[in-house]
């Protein structure tokens, strides 16, 4: 057996290494398309609140996308939200990109403005989850603790948000 792939090695090596038919394209296929990719990155830059007394809450934020990638991309107009209320119960809400011009050219950030109505829980909520979602590439994610604005990655927001749904303790908040 081995000395039949090495008997077919040196008869034709290129063939060998290649895969015959086409596995060597297949991978630079592969390859090409991972670093063309889109990949947004999101940070948010602040929010405001207008509480007027009523059951929804107008709300203002403001964040900064930039596509680190190779090729342009464009978010999506409606940006979902979904958080914790105090007492542990869900809530989601939906924002809207108020810029008409939502096109990210390659390693350019844009700071755009999202308008929604949520509930006037959402002032007290902890644990927010903004998702955008964009014609190229995948979606990103943006995890914000509480209204303070303070941010977290994946690992520290899960670890948080799970010890927060079975404890109710909140370590994050100072104070």
């Amino acid at each position: 057996m081995v000395d039949a792939l090495i008997a077919a090695f040196i008869a034709d090596p290129f063939k060998v290494m290649l895969g015959g038919g086409g596995a060597f394209a297949v991978v630079v296929f592969l390859v090409n398309l991972w670093r063309t990719r889109a990949r947004p990155r999101v940070r948010l830059i602040g929010h405001t609140y207008n509480v007027n007394g009523q059951y929804e809450c107008p709300s203002e934020v403001r964040v900064e996308i930039e596509n680190v990638g190779r090729e342009p991309t464009s978010v999506e107009p409606v940006v979902t939200m979904t958080c914790r209320y105090p007492k542990g119960q869900a809530g989601s809400s939906e924002f809207d990109i108020t810029d008409p011009d939502r096109s990210l050219a390659p390693v350019t950030p844009r700071e755009f403005v999202l308008t929604g109505k949520p509930d006037i829980g959402f002032i007290f909520s902890h644990f927010r989850v903004y998702t955008f979602k964009f014609s190229r590439g995948s979606s990103a994610k943006l995890r914000v603790l509480n209204a303070s604005g303070q941010t977290a990655g994946p690992v520290k927001f899960w670890f948080l948000k799970c010890l927060f749904i079975v404890t109710g303790a909140l370590p994050h908040v100072e104070g």
